[in-house]
């Protein structure tokens, strides 16, 4: 661990293992609601693909929990080993950093219902603001051209790392 910072939710770690394709953040902080995203990450990674696996959805909300405008809301399927992953916008920018996923016990025992797709990505205007104070240099977006869901899914494939928790 280099540096964290837990209020965010956030760290930046150095890891043994090829470097991966870096990602670009858009030059604008704007996310709009109901613009489209994608995750790349490992959910259950000893039970479904150790390759890891996309999810697409929108954003829903442009605030997490309690109107909290730190993060975004998003119905990409969030689980167990997403944590960490990149949230992409469509053409391939880093819009966020996928936090979380409401509780779906806690909504279940409180509400009597079960949530669907409520899940949270802290937004790249946190993560580009963390990176600038421990110095850490970071790529913009200069295209504006929509990728493919199959291309897109490369790009943050080719650029997203597994890291096992010990």
């Amino acid at each position: 661990v280099i540096a964290a910072d837990a209020m965010n939710d956030i760290a930046l770690l150095k890891v043994d293992a090829p470097s991966p394709k870096p990602l670009k953040f858009p030059k604008s902080n704007n996310i709009r609601q109901g613009e489209a995203c994608a995750a790349y990450g490992f959910p259950y990674s000893e039970l479904l693909s150790s390759q890891g696996n996309l999810a697409t959805g929108i954003v829903s909300a442009v605030s997490g929990l309690g109107n909290d405008t730190r993060y975004v809301q998003i119905t990409c399927p969030v689980q167990a080993g997403n944590s960490g992953s990149p949230l992409a916008d469509s053409k391939g920018g880093v819009i966020g950093v996928v936090t979380s996923k409401i509780s779906d016990m806690k909504i279940l025992k409180t509400k009597g219902e079960l949530p669907q797709n409520i899940n949270f990505a802290l937004k790249s205007s946190t993560v580009k603001a963390f990176l600038e104070t421990h110095n850490v240099e970071y790529l913009q977006m200069q295209t504006t051209q929509q990728l493919e869901t199959t291309v897109l899914a490369t790009l943050l494939r080719e650029s997203t790392v597994h890291i096992f928790a010990k």
